[in-house]
């Protein structure tokens, strides 16, 4: 049996409850690091890793791991990777992936960069010239960081949080990884009296009981590697009949409850999905008022907040009379998660622990950060693939981690009432936000001004701000506007806010910091003959440049001075052109004629071996 080495990212503080399910599977070589879990194991340990996990996002296969400051260095990188041993003569293999911290920057480029270098590889290993692409999907996968290339091959297809029970969600729904990590974190095994009082689309009773059950959250629906050629899909059956058989079917307290109808109405109907519509018991009914449903027992509760459902001041209430309703039920373990810095001044006790929670969420596009955003590098949490930062900075991060805290939150607070009594709160500095302004090539180029309008989570009204960007500005270029980011708390200041350029794609033109490149083709006999070409530069005049006879496909010429402003220091970049041979595909009858003629009188070996 083939031995594959394996990569599954996690939510930032996921990555010890994700390793310890790994162990608990029996997966060998299981490694924890900041944003993933390794593993090295056969293709069963792939299947259970799949359908058995609940706290991973995906299982990537690490076909190559290598460093790259240069797009050479990554093609030839991803060009020595072993592709053949997974992906066959017809497979389809889109491209996908991030940057970070890296010379290279520009994700399209990247992206095509190692397109052209899989084809390359397949092409040679199977003596073709074109791929058709018309088999199964191979969704390759790249992540550059700090001047590190990792490739990988997605072996889940849809994220692993994709459980296939929640068709359509609440307004704020509550990712189904997150959710069961919250069960997890509470020591839940299925003995107590469980309730969430806000339950929504019924994310927290669902992974709640289907851990008491012990049934695999994948359990129900496909995944990608059972498509692949080399993957025998009888392991993915007996994997899944060998979770079937561990399942636990006693009886369970579990209680979901929102005062919207129509959530509990949705709630049962995803149960129902869930395969454990009999064990959850759904009601009608506002938190604040109900009766408590036992005597003791667990409340995990993702209450509305101002950031994304109601506005501040109604969630404020509503968690000062949470509090009060519950101010007695000593009997009751409280979980809460919120993204309100002072909760437990309005809820009216300190936690006992708390767990700090980055949640990756949201990108910003040039006018708007949306409510609950996160920030960050452009992560989309439905392709995740890899220790990408989320908010806060990474020192916060590694700090988070090494307190045994985790993250996950758009700076959300876990946290367990259980006791203690109320304190007021400290001083703390807001958190930086992150937002990704997207420019054109050409206004990087020639300088523009944006202006930018930023939701900032606690205030009211949304701030416009001017982003002069300027003449020359590079992918990644970033603008700081000091103590116009997150609202301190205890009366710290605020944090600052971080407007990152990202600049589109162009059809002809790439950038290399200031110098701008870019292919010409030329003729057969343009190259051979010499000569010289008209090619247009990148402030929109001409330039004609001389090609020399003989000239080689590959082949560097330079334009001093025609890339683009330098943002520190004086002058322009170069224009870096690549010359490219195109041979024609189709000969005419005067062409054919041509080059037999120039066959003919030709003796020159070109080859050496």
């Amino acid at each position: 049996m083939s031995t594959y080495e394996f990569s599954v990212p996690c939510l930032f503080g996921l990555e010890g409850i994700a390793g310890d399910e790994l162990r608990r599977l029996d997966i060998p070589n299981v490694r924890v690091e900041n944003g993933r879990v390794l593993f090295s194991g056969e293709a069963r340990d792939m299947a259970k890793a799949n359908i058995c996990l609940r706290t991973g996002e995906r299982v990537l296969i690490v076909l190559a791991d290598f460093p790259a400051k240069t797009f050479e260095e990554l093609f030839q990188g991803v060009y020595h990777a072993n592709l053949e041993d997974f992906i066959p003569k017809d497979g389809s293999f889109p491209v996908k992936g991030h940057c970070l911290n890296s010379q290279l920057m520009s994700v399209p480029d990247c992206q095509a960069i190692v397109k052209k270098a899989v084809s390359r590889r397949l092409g040679e290993k199977y003596g073709v010239s074109w791929l058709p692409e018309t088999g199964a999907k191979y969704q390759l996968q790249f992540s550059i960081m700090n001047d590190r290339v990792q490739l990988y091959l997605d072996t889940s297809g849809q994220g692993l949080h994709k459980r296939g029970y929640r068709a359509v969600g609440n307004d704020a729904p509550l990712r189904e990884t997150l959710a069961a990590a919250m069960v997890q974190l509470t020591r839940y095994r299925g003995r107590e009296f469980l309730w969430d009082p806000f339950c929504g689309s019924g994310t927290i009773p669902i992974e709640a009981a289907l851990i008491a059950r012990n049934a695999a959250p994948g359990g129900r629906r496909r995944f990608a590697a059972e498509a692949f050629a080399w993957c025998d899909g009888k392991v993915w059956d007996e994997v899944r009949e060998e979770a079937k058989a561990k399942e636990f079917h006693g009886k369970y307290q579990i209680l979901g409850s929102d005062n919207d109808p129509k959530c509990v109405s949705l709630a049962m109907a995803n149960a129902r999905k869930a395969g454990v519509g009999d064990i959850i018991r759904f009601a009608d009914g506002d938190a604040t008022k109900m009766d408590l449903p036992a005597q003791s027992g667990i409340l995990i509760g993702n209450p509305p907040y101002g950031q994304r459902m109601l506005e501040q001041q109604s969630a404020q209430r509503l968690y000062a009379a949470l509090g009060r309703h519950l101010k007695y039920a000593d009997g009751w373990k409280k979980f809460i998660i919120t993204s309100e810095p002072e909760f437990e001044h309005y809820f009216g006790r300190r936690a006992d622990k708390k767990r700090k929670l980055y949640d990756q969420y949201g990108t910003a596009n040039e006018n708007q950060i949306p409510r609950g955003w996160g920030g960050g590098q452009g992560v989309n949490v439905e392709d995740i693939f890899g220790g990408m930062g989320g908010a806060g900075s990474w020192a916060d991060i590694r700090e988070s981690i090494r307190r045994v805290q985790g993250a996950f939150g758009t700076e959300w607070d876990f946290g367990n009432f259980g006791g203690g009594g109320r304190r007021g709160p400290r001083p703390q500095k807001g958190k930086d936000m992150n937002v990704t302004l997207n420019v054109t090539f050409d206004e990087a180029l020639c300088g523009t001004e944006k202006r930018v309008t930023v939701r900032i989570p606690g205030k009211d009204a949304p701030e416009t701000f001017t982003v002069k960007v300027p003449a020359g500005a590079v992918d990644g270029g970033r603008l700081r506007f000091r103590g116009k980011g997150g609202l301190g708390t205890g009366g710290g200041e605020a944090g600052d806010l971080l407007i990152t350029t990202k600049i589109e794609p162009h059809p002809y033109f790439s950038r290399d910091g200031a110098d701008v490149l870019v292919d010409v083709p030329v003729t057969v006999a343009e190259a051979a003959l010499g000569g010289s070409v008209v090619i247009p530069a990148p402030d929109g005049s001409k330039v004609r440049v001389k090609v020399p006879a003989g000239t080689q496909s590959g082949t560097k010429l330079t334009v001093r001075g025609k890339g683009a402003p330098r943002v520190k220091g004086q002058g322009s970049g170069d224009l870096k052109i690549k010359v490219v041979v195109k041979v024609p595909e189709h000969l005419n009858d005067g062409q054919r004629r041509a080059l037999e003629e120039f066959q003919a009188a030709t003796s020159e070996d070109v080859r050496t071996w």
